[in-house]
């Protein structure tokens, strides 16, 4: 995320496109952006930067678990997945997608997710 900080301010933003979710599966990740909004998401990728898009993302109300940040007594910010308890997770749902061009192609990988 230090692509993103605004050092000055210590905040970072990002656009939002209304109704975009994102659906994380076994193996599989989708970001759904609704086909009535593709100039909000052109407009979004167009003030990206050159090496990073990203982007926040709406509730997924398909999803049956999400991923949410916590903040350690360090200080220090880790990812966790809540999900209904005592259910598996099938679907779970993310608030900010981010692509980064660090993510060499000859590294080998085809995307990467973290």
């Amino acid at each position: 995320m230090n692509l993103l900080a605004d050092f000055r301010n210590y905040q970072y933003t990002l656009p939002v496109v209304q109704g975009l979710v994102v659906d994380m599966e076994v193996r599989k990740t989708s970001i759904k952006i609704p086909s009535n909004r593709y100039n909000e998401m052109m407009k979004a990728m167009n003030k990206s930067n050159e090496h990073v898009l990203a982007g926040g993302a709406c509730f997924n109300e398909r999803a049956d678990s999400h991923l949410v940040c916590v903040q350690n007594d360090d200080g220090n910010y880790q990812t966790q997945a809540i999900s209904i308890h005592n259910q598996p997770r099938k679907v779970t749902g993310a608030s900010f997608f981010v692509f980064s061009g660090a993510l060499k192609s000859s590294s080998g990988y085809l995307a990467k997710s973290s």
